[in-house]
């Protein structure tokens, strides 16, 4: 079984301690923020827990932004992600 090297993530203390944070505020229905120095596996953290994580009762939509992000280009995003769903609801019904 191989792996490529930049797939293998190594939990680290702090990661689990997110994971486990984010998990209980999400299945409170809190909104959640995370921050900190780059490096300290965020996004990664994250986007496990919400993808492998949190069961059927959350369907994430994963973003990433970078300074040249703008207002306008997020809402198009997030419209032409909540089409698709829209678009899968109406095929089961």
């Amino acid at each position: 079984y191989k792996r490529d090297f930049a797939s293998i993530i190594v939990p680290t203390d702090a990661s689990i301690c997110y994971a486990s944070l984010l998990e209980q505020l999400l299945n409170v229905s809190k909104h959640t923020l995370c921050v900190g120095p780059t490096g300290t596996a965020k996004s990664v953290t994250v986007s496990q827990k919400l993808s492998r994580g949190m069961g059927d009762k959350f369907e994430p939509i994963i973003m990433a932004f970078s300074a040249q992000t703008g207002a306008n280009q997020t809402q198009d995003i997030l419209d032409s992600k909540f089409e698709k769903r829209r678009q899968g609801l109406d095929k089961d019904t």
